[in-house]
């Protein structure tokens, strides 16, 4: 990461992940569903936080956010530890349809 400016970004969004993490069900969905998502602030925080990666200049953006994630003890939405293959799955299946969504202006 270049300045102290995005440090202190990534400690915000690492704190607002951490604060964030854990099980969120849509409504509808009983407390024993397997049916666990991420919520939209811990989803909003993770895609800034890999853009913050990727302009500071990490070669492997997902790769720092796991790092970062399991540093802090940040669990996945069903309480595991965010590997790189759990943090490319939160990019691929969240963070790149948020943006195709705010794209479109919805």
């Amino acid at each position: 990461m270049s300045g102290h400016g995005d440090k202190d970004r990534e400690r915000e969004l690492i704190s607002i992940c951490k604060a964030k993490q854990g099980e969120y069900r849509l409504a509808g969905h009983p407390k024993t569903s397997w049916a666990t998502t991420y919520g939209a602030e811990f989803v909003a925080a993770a895609a800034e936080l890999y853009d913050l990666y990727s302009k500071g200049g990490s070669v492997i953006p997902r790769h720092s956010m796991s790092r970062a994630f399991m540093a802090a003890g940040i669990r996945s939405c069903r309480g595991s530890d965010m590997t790189v293959q759990r943090v490319d799955y939160l990019i691929k299946a969240y963070i790149h349809p948020l943006r195709r969504k705010n794209r479109k202006g919805g």
